[in-house]
């Protein structure tokens, strides 16, 4: 088989915590009758550190919170997705989700490319509505809108200084960690027979 990887790289290793926190709700214990029910979920990722060599001689480079040609694509110290769902006793559900990626610093102690431009990406915050209808046993639609603000991706530097440019990034940003086509709908059936 081959091995393609997109580094060389002799170890890899991260340290950190990921926490979720659960809260369900019956919004009769609120004062709401018969208006159904509230959850909250909340996901986070924590990393301090993200280790990486590439020879048994080379010093160990430290990326958490740092992106760049040297660490590669970003990886903030904080990322967390919350989600409110409303459940109604009518079939329906609506969600909305609050995703927050951490800010970055360019990684100019490991790489010396220094870019005052691109030397820091600001925390970005996305919102998104969904919801969910039982139209009847076993056929369910949902629908909604990721990114409902239409928050444009950090735009970085690929040419001059290759911050954004591939293997990591694409199209001046980092798709894989930012909403790089903005606003998005969506629609679909579920059938189950």
């Amino acid at each position: 088989f081959i091995d393609s990887r997109n580094q060389n790289l002799l170890f890899l290793k991260t340290r950190g915590v990921d926490v979720e926190a659960n809260y369900n709700t019956s919004l009769d214990d609120l004062g709401m009758s018969d208006s159904g029910s509230l959850s909250i979920n909340m996901i986070g990722t924590w990393v301090d550190t993200l280790s990486t060599t590439s020879t048994p001689l080379s010093t160990p480079i430290d990326c958490a919170g740092i992106y760049g040609p040297v660490c590669g694509t970003p990886t903030p110290t904080w990322r967390h997705k919350m989600r409110v769902t409303w459940t109604s006793p009518w079939d329906f559900a609506l969600s909305l989700d609050w995703r927050h990626i951490g800010s970055v610093k360019l990684d100019t102690e490991f790489s010396g490319v220094t870019d005052p431009i691109d030397s820091h990406i600001a925390a970005y915050d996305y919102l998104d509505l969904s919801a969910n209808y039982t139209l009847h046993t076993g056929i369910e639609l949902r629908a909604g809108i990721d990114n409902i603000m239409d928050k444009s991706p950090p735009v970085l530097d690929s040419n001059t200084y290759p911050v954004s440019g591939p293997p990591f990034g694409n199209g001046n940003t980092f798709p894989g960690v930012y909403d790089s086509l903005g606003r998005t709908l969506f629609i679909g059936v579920t059938a189950k027979y």
